[in-house]
């Protein structure tokens, strides 16, 4: 390991079923071990990581505090943890001032928020920085990446995250589960959002939901819902045909794992491939001429799930089982409601 530059701790895409499960104080004695010539890192267990162990000390173990005494001399990270939170980007004092750590050779760090399985902030059992922090995992850590941006010792990096809006209820079916990736830049009106919608297809093979995902790059089908977070987050670590996984910035022109071994097609190779599995999305703007809904770059951090759009003159109805999920011109809507209303009527005379 002397020589070793990256290093990558993750369940593998070829195999969805397989959920990798590992302690965190194991995770933990990996950190300390890694040599000083590592500068690129990515933990995504995905979920499979715990605590059924203590620590040395008979506490939990905190990753967060390993992550930090490492990232000062990063260069490509990305986090993906059962639970993490702003101590991986520095500490609070006593007077409840959070001191980011310096982070000068960073050239990119994504941390997910969502995921398969839950995410949530790690348990301080009531330590200080419990009592300074935002209550939600996706503010605290934009706060955290928002100071260790505004420090002009942190070089111009990516600073990215990624949460999660969940979709309408059974009434607005026009509000889709959206995945959010934030951007923290340096400076006023620094952090901005994309917004990526995302609806399901019939399954192929009857077994799992196909999905339909639309981001700043492109429109795309997916398998599982795996990939779609690898999707949303910009895949900043790729799987190469040889095994190892590397930033995307590192040896760009080594082969990687294609996007079908992966389960992910183009919305173009989805419909030649599977010409009847459609999403009502497809139904609706093909009726209508127009897309009504897309990926978004928005302001700020807000948490607000993406909504299709209903065109002037046409309508979105609720009653007969609709519910918001499909668009009538008000012509066509009207016909409908009367002759629904007329087969009611000569029910009723029976």
């Amino acid at each position: 390991m002397e020589a070793l530059q990256s290093f990558s701790l993750s369940t593998h895409p070829r195999e969805p079923k397989l959920k990798l499960w590992i302690l965190k104080s194991t995770i933990s004695t990996i950190l300390k071990a890694l040599p000083a010539t590592c500068v690129n890192l990515e933990l995504s267990t995905r979920g499979g990581d715990g605590d059924r162990i203590k620590g040395v000390n008979g506490d939990p173990t905190h990753l967060c505090e390993d992550i930090r005494r490492l990232l000062p001399r990063m260069h490509h990270v990305r986090i993906d943890l059962t639970s993490v939170c702003e101590a991986m980007l520095g500490t609070w004092d006593l007077g409840g001032v959070f001191c980011p750590i310096k982070l000068a050779c960073i050239r990119s760090l994504h941390i997910d928020c969502v995921g398969m399985g839950g995410r949530t902030k790690c348990d301080h059992h009531g330590d200080r920085y419990s009592y300074h922090t935002p209550k939600s995992l996706w503010y605290s850590i934009i706060q955290g990446l928002q100071h260790v941006a505004g420090l002009q010792e942190t070089g111009t990096a990516e600073f990215t995250v990624l949460g999660s809006t969940p979709p309408g209820d059974d009434l607005n079916k026009d509000r889709y589960w959206t995945l959010l990736r934030c951007h923290v830049r340096r400076g006023h009106n620094g952090t901005t959002t994309w917004a990526f919608p995302i609806t399901h297809i019939a399954p192929v093979d009857d077994r799992e939901y196909a999905w339909y995902i639309r981001v700043n790059g492109g429109t795309f089908a997916t398998l599982s819902k795996r990939p779609l977070y690898d999707l949303a987050a910009g895949r900043p670590w790729r799987m190469l045909t040889t095994g190892p996984k590397l930033p995307a910035g590192v040896s760009p022109h080594t082969t990687r794992v294609s996007d079908e071994e992966l389960g992910i097609l183009t919305e173009a190779q989805w419909n030649e491939m599977y010409p009847r599995k459609a999403t009502i999305l497809w139904q609706n703007e093909r009726k209508t001429g127009i897309r009504l809904i897309d990926a978004e770059e928005r302001e700020g951090s807000e948490m607000r799930s993406a909504v299709e759009m209903t065109p002037e003159g046409y309508v979105r109805p609720t009653e007969q089982g609709y519910f918001r999920s499909q668009v009538f011109t008000e012509e066509e809507w009207e016909f409908m409601r009367e002759d629904v209303n007329v087969s009611e009527d000569g029910l009723g005379e029976e």
